[in-house]
């Protein structure tokens, strides 16, 4: 449980998953905001992360959430695990279809991390937004 939780969604880990859990931050989240664009990337990626990636995608869930503070967003994704390594930041050609997800959130972000869930019940990876 996040401290200061703004807010919890979960969606089927389907295709239509990323287009939920975008439509749900900008409904949550005033346009106004500072850091809207970014959140809404960083749930985009992250949820797209997980139904590509993890047993999410093979009629899991994905959890999402956000929480505030005074300066900073905190989003977590939790998806249902792989036997997969844990997301990385990798160094693709700028050119490439895909691969450049982590680095571009890694680079808009204050900090970020993977935390794997007691019982490999999941993985939670989380940005931290500050403003």
């Amino acid at each position: 449980m996040m401290i200061g939780l703004l807010s919890e969604y979960q969606v089927p880990g389907g295709t239509q998953a990323p287009g939920q859990a975008r439509d749900w931050v900008r409904d949550l989240i005033s346009s106004e905001h500072p850091l809207h664009d970014d959140l809404v990337l960083a749930v985009s990626e992250l949820v797209t992360n997980a139904v590509r990636h993890t047993r999410s995608g093979n009629g899991g869930q994905v959890a999402v959430g956000l929480e505030t503070g005074p300066d900073y967003v905190l989003v977590e994704v939790r998806d249902d695990g792989s036997e997969s390594s844990a997301p990385q930041v990798l160094e693709v050609d700028e050119l490439a279809e895909s691969g450049r997800g982590m680095k571009l959130l890694s680079d808009r972000s204050e900090a970020w991390g993977v935390r794997e869930e007691a019982g490999a019940k999941g993985r939670t990876v989380w940005f931290l937004f500050m403003y």
